[in-house]
């Protein structure tokens, strides 16, 4: 009798660990949205809202230029290193059109990456020799809530 007792009392143990074990596991497809914005004197705005998957973003970018045409769209990409590379699906001048962007990311702040383009200035000639400015960041902010 004492044996059978001490196995279901050790079954309950093992049970209540194992559950304490799985219930402190991370989620691993955990996906947050987070907002960016750069504001210029002149009083342009550059705002970004991705959402963050894992090694992959997506979301809105858009540019709003006090003297030149903006440009609106979705940004679809992956993350590597700090680095967002993606494709940047636009309206600007009527027309719709894609470039490739990359962004530095630190978990606070956006800084576009700058670099040649190919000959249709649709993307980088070299990805890995980028420059970012750290005097232009787009810095996190809270999301505008949903109308």
């Amino acid at each position: 009798m004492k044996k059978i007792l001490i196995v279901v009392v050790l079954i309950i143990i093992a049970g209540i660990a194992g559950w304490i074990i799985i219930s402190r596991q991370p989620e691993k497809n955990t996906i947050r949205t987070e907002c960016f914005e750069e504001k210029f004197a002149d009083g342009s705005v550059i705002q970004a809202k991705f959402s963050f998957d894992n090694n992959s973003a997506s979301g809105t970018l858009d540019y709003l230029w006090a003297q030149k045409d903006n440009s609106t769209g979705t940004f679809s990409g992956t993350i590597k290193n700090n680095i967002i590379f993606g494709n940047y699906h636009f309206f600007s001048e009527e027309v719709w059109s894609d470039s490739q962007v990359a962004f530095l990311y630190d978990g606070q702040s956006l800084v576009q990456g700058y670099g040649e383009l190919t000959t249709d200035g649709t993307g980088f000639v070299n990805p890995d020799s980028l420059t970012f400015d750290q005097k232009n960041k787009l810095v996190k902010t809270a999301c505008p809530l949903a109308l």
